[in-house]
């Protein structure tokens, strides 16, 4: 490959956005084997933390609309959970006193997408089309106040018991459980054979330190939308392609109390990645920006990674400091990153975007050297964006952690440098206490377990189930030391 093309690709990848959407995120997604039962219904829960790929597969989901597949992505962003608050319905269990709701929402816009679809009755579409709220696009907060306010009614086509045709009036002064059962009768009355997905995206948005408990309103509400979305798969399985598909953060999901999450297990996709499968998605992207096409991919994935990263840097290998020995850059990479495609492309980003800057035809090893800075500094801004809800005052208990200038503490030590500064922070930090704050930094990989193998840890996002102790020795995870200066 010649220069000129080597310099585009450098372009391409220094413009690559963490959030992708329309063309560019049909350009770069990398499909894999593990998001296939989406496709079929098989799956209908995407967890994972922040950054590990959630939206971009809603995304990728809503971009595979043709004349038999339909998707309707619902975002929660800035929406107010507190208007699905007054739709509890009491005597139920805790997980179902919020389901009826969430079916609702459902079946409303399983509506909205019958209108798209030439093979359902002209006359049903009509009635949705005059009667539905129009435009939903990602609009979903005024969408669903919208049907969910007692002013709104609906005028919908139905069968009666004499099989003959006539309109039903859907009010919101019927109670909610008859209205899901009307919905349901039209629905499975006027279904084909196409697809339909149905998304639930950014379902954090109102996560805040009062939602971060199991008997908050917000995890009630969660717990009752994964009772509706099984349920709409358990009904309409043998009958219908209706797939309503949830997309959570782990840390969220853990909130959610159910006796049955051992059986969700077959309906969840785990979205924790293999570096195996990690590095292919990466050198499928960075061919993609070069013009290459990726299925000429070799099977060697590590072969694929040499000639991928090779498009970009002036060397793929990382001299270890102090010593003779080498290693693939792409592990250096992995081993400052939380096995997230976000952290990869973000890496891969910042290197391009200052070589670029420079001049620079690939990133020489000086501009590499140079990343490690701002590098950490995008993790320790993503990680204050996703704990500050938990812990309020996250910024100052990242400086007391490092204020020794080290990356392995014992526990004890942190416990009490966060003890003797405890004062200081906010009501619900204080709150607490120390080893809950110890706690959340685990479970967000801030912090990890010392192994008794020299130079080795382990962090949560490598193992769910870490667990650690008052009696053992703690490291900051390695991308965040050049940010919070420590070694």
């Amino acid at each position: 490959m010649n220069d000129a093309n080597e310099n585009l690709c450098l372009k391409a990848v220094a413009s690559w956005k963490l959030e992708e959407r329309g063309e560019e995120n049909a350009r770069y997604f990398f499909e894999t084997q593990k998001i296939a039962g989406l496709y079929s219904g098989e799956n209908c829960f995407v967890i994972g933390r922040k950054g590990s790929g959630k939206t971009a597969i809603a995304e990728h989901i809503l971009n595979k609309q043709d004349y038999g597949t339909f998707a309707q992505t619902l975002s929660f962003r800035n929406f107010p959970f507190n208007i699905l608050a007054k739709f509890e319905q009491e005597g139920f269990a805790t997980s179902s006193r919020y389901t009826n709701i969430w079916k609702y929402i459902t079946y409303m816009t399983m509506l909205q997408t019958f209108a798209k679809n030439e093979s359902v009755s002209p006359e049903l579409r009509t009635l949705i089309d005059e009667e539905m709220p129009q435009n939903l696009g990602r609009a979903t907060s005024d969408y669903i106040q919208r049907i969910t306010d007692r002013s709104f009614g609906l005028k919908i086509l139905s069968s009666g018991g004499n099989a003959s045709t006539k309109n039903t009036y859907l009010s919101n002064d019927t109670a909610i459980y008859e209205r899901v059962a009307i919905l349901e009768s039209i629905i499975d009355e006027h279904i084909d054979d196409s697809t339909y997905f149905i998304l639930y995206d950014d379902l954090d948005d109102d996560y805040d330190r009062e939602s971060a408990h199991p008997d908050s309103t917000y995890a009630k509400l969660l717990g009752g939308l994964f009772r509706a979305t099984l349920d709409i798969k358990a009904k309409f399985s043998r009958r219908a392609k209706i797939y309503p598909i949830v997309f959570l953060r782990d840390d969220i999901y853990d909130l959610l109390r159910s006796n049955n999450k051992a059986k969700l297990m077959s309906d969840i996709i785990d979205l924790r990645w293999q570096n195996s499968v990690l590095n292919d998605m990466v050198s499928y992207r960075i061919l993609k920006a070069a013009g290459t096409n990726p299925s000429e991919m070799a099977a060697d994935s590590a072969a694929n990674m040499e000639k991928a990263l090779g498009l970009l840097f002036e060397s793929t290998r990382v001299t270890l400091s102090g010593k003779r020995r080498t290693r693939p850059l792409i592990t250096e990479i992995e081993r400052r990153s939380y096995g997230r495609p976000r952290d990869i492309i973000a890496y891969l980003q910042i290197a391009a975007s200052n070589a670029v800057q420079k001049g620079e035809k690939l990133v020489s090893a000086d501009t590499r050297k140079s990343l490690d800075r701002l590098y950490s500094e995008y993790l320790i801004t993503d990680l204050i964006d996703e704990l500050h809800t938990r812990i309020p005052d996250i910024e100052d208990v990242l400086a007391i952690i490092s204020s020794s200038g080290k990356a392995s503490l014992h526990y004890q030590d942190v416990e009490t440098r966060l003890k003797e500064n405890l004062g200081q922070f906010s009501e619900h930090t204080r709150a607490l206490g120390t080893r809950g704050i110890v706690d959340l930094l685990v479970r967000s990989s801030v912090l990890g377990k010392q192994l008794p193998v020299e130079n080795q840890q382990e962090f949560r996002y490598q193992n769910r189930f870490i667990r650690v102790s008052s009696n053992d020795k703690l490291y900051i995870h390695r991308g965040l030391h050049s940010g919070l200066i420590v070694s």
